[in-house]
C-alpha cells in the first residue's frame, strides 16, 4: 500500500493542529485532576528518603512541586493517547513495512521505559540518595529543597527510562541498516568498559552499588546484540 502523499500541506498542518489540540486538553484534563493526588506521590517519593531533613525556601515551592508531579503524571497517563493520534497523523505518510517498524519500536520502548523506572525508584534512586546523605560534611548543615529533592528523583527516572531503551534504539538502528551485528561484537568489550566506568561514576564508591547498577546495563547490551543479530538475519544479510 502507497503512502498518501498527496494531501496538500495545508490539510496536513489542519491535521496536526486538531490532533494535537485534542492531545493538549487530554493533558490539561488530567492534570488538574491529579493535582489533588500530588500530595500522596509526594508521599510515595519522601519514602525514599533516608535521613535527609527537607525544607522549602520559597512559598510557591510545594505548589511547584505539586504541579511538576501531576504534569508527569498527565504525561504517564495520557502517553497510549498521544500514541494514538501521533500515529493516526504519521501513519498516512509511511509505507506498510515502515509502520510495522515503527509500531515495534513503540512498542518495545514503552516497555523498557516502565522497566527502566521502575528499576530507577527501586535500586538506583535509594542508593543514590544513601550516597549523598553519606558523604555530607558534620560542618555543614544541610538545606536540601523539597523542590530539589523531587526534581532529582524525576531526572533519574526519565534518564533511566532513557537509559533502558538501548534495546529498542538497537533494533530501530539494525532495522534501518545504521548499526550491525557485528559492529556491537567488535566494540563489545569497550562497551562493557565503558558500562563500569559509567557505573563508577553515578553510584556509590562500593563493589556492590557499581554492580547493581552495571550488570543490567550489560544485560541491556547482551539482549541489544542478540535483537540486533536477529534483526539482521531477518533482513536477508548473512
Amino acid at each position: 500500500m502507497e503512502p498518501n502523499g498527496n494531501m496538500p500541506i495545508a490539510n496536513h498542518l489542519d491535521e496536526f493542529r486538531k490532533r494535537f489540540f485534542k492531545v493538549l486538553v487530554a493533558h490539561v484534563i488530567v492534570v488538574l485532576l491529579a493535582f489533588s493526588k500530588s500530595a500522596k506521590v509526594l508521599e510515595l517519593l519522601l519514602k525514599l528518603n533516608p535521613a535527609m531533613d527537607l525544607v522549602f525556601i520559597e512559598p510557591s515551592e510545594i505548589m511547584i512541586v505539586y504541579v511538576q508531579i501531576a504534569l508527569v503524571i498527565a504525561v504517564v497517563v495520557c502517553f497510549p493517547y498521544t500514541i494514538y493520534h501521533l500515529w493516526g497523523f504519521v501513519s498516512k505518510g509511511l509505507y506498510e513495512k515502515e509502520k510495522k517498524l515503527v509500531k515495534v519500536a513503540l512498542g518495545l520502548g514503552f516497555v523498557f521505559f516502565a522497566l527502566g523506572t521502575i528499576f530507577a525508584y527501586a535500586f538506583v534512586i535509594p542508593i543514590s540518595l544513601q550516597f549523598f546523605t553519606r558523604i555530607a560534611i558534620e560542618e555543614v548543615d544541610p538545606m536540601i529543597s523539597v523542590k530539589s529533592y523531587v526534581t532529582f528523583i524525576l531526572s533519574l527516572l526519565v534518564a533511566m527510562g532513557i537509559v533502558f531503551n538501548i534495546p529498542s534504539f538497537v533494533y530501530v538502528a539494525t532495522k534501518l541498516g545504521i548499526l550491525t551485528p557485528d559492529t556491537l561484537e567488535k566494540y563489545n568489550k569497550y562497551l562493557i568498559v565503558l558500562i563500569f566506568i559509567v557505573a563508577a561514576i553515578i553510584t556509590p564508591p562500593d563493589v556492590v552499588s557499581q554492580m547493581m547498577m552495571a550488570v543490567p546495563m550489560i544485560i541491556l547490551l547482551k539482549l541489544s546484540m542478540v535483537i540486533s543479530r536477529k534483526v539482521y538475519k531477518e533482513e536477508g544479510n548473512v
